[in-house]
């Protein structure tokens, strides 16, 4: 199977990886994660390279481990020599480090420390339907509580400005469409500076 998405995190947050995992799965997103992704007896090593080579958008889980974590500095310089695109998902508050700041700093980041679970999981599904070219067979309500009503006061912020897209009929490239209105319109993310 080749994965749709690489779940790159330290096993320190192996808690919020493995829900976001199955949250994935149950959208019919294929993902590899570590370690449900390597059978006994396979080699770590190997089968991160496979999974990686093969994947086509890494979902990195940013946090003081994985700032800190060589593990994590090796798949995302994999990724980012095999141009894979890279979606950081911010879950505390981090100072990064020059080695992760190399690979991620033009990447926008998807806020994820201080909105529900459910919120990061709308963002990050709706970014995967775009990465992948998803059309809406996959729900985005999977990460959801039936009857659960986000509060008004969770707001997604926008801290950096994605780069990675050359294509003239994309809304956010095109001119004559103001990003900000585009973003909440559309996205449902307010901007800030920065």
């Amino acid at each position: 199977m080749k994965p749709d998405v690489f779940i790159c995190y330290s096993s320190k947050d192996e808690s919020f990886a493995n829900k976001l995992f199955e949250t994935l799965e149950k959208d019919s997103v294929k993902c590899w994660f570590a370690p449900k992704s390597i059978l006994p007896g396979q080699k770590w090593g190997g089968e991160i390279m496979k999974a990686l080579e093969n994947c086509k958008t890494l979902l990195f889980i940013l946090s003081k481990d994985s700032n800190d974590s060589d593990q994590v500095l090796t798949e995302l310089e994999t990724a980012k020599d095999r141009r894979i695109p890279i979606i950081p998902v911010k879950i505390e508050d981090v100072d990064l480090s020059y080695d992760i700041k190399y690979f991620i700093r033009s990447h926008q980041w998807i806020d994820a420390k201080s909105i529900s679970f459910e919120s990061v999981y709308s963002i990050i599904i709706n970014s995967l339907k775009r990465h992948l070219n998803i059309k809406d067979n996959v729900d985005s309500d999977a990460g959801k509580d039936e009857g659960h009503q986000p509060p008004e006061k969770e707001k997604k912020t926008v801290k950096q400005r994605t780069d990675n897209t050359d294509s003239k009929d994309d809304p956010i490239d095109n001119k004559n469409n103001d990003k900000s209105v585009y973003l909440k319109q559309n996205l449902g993310i307010e901007t800030s500076g920065g």
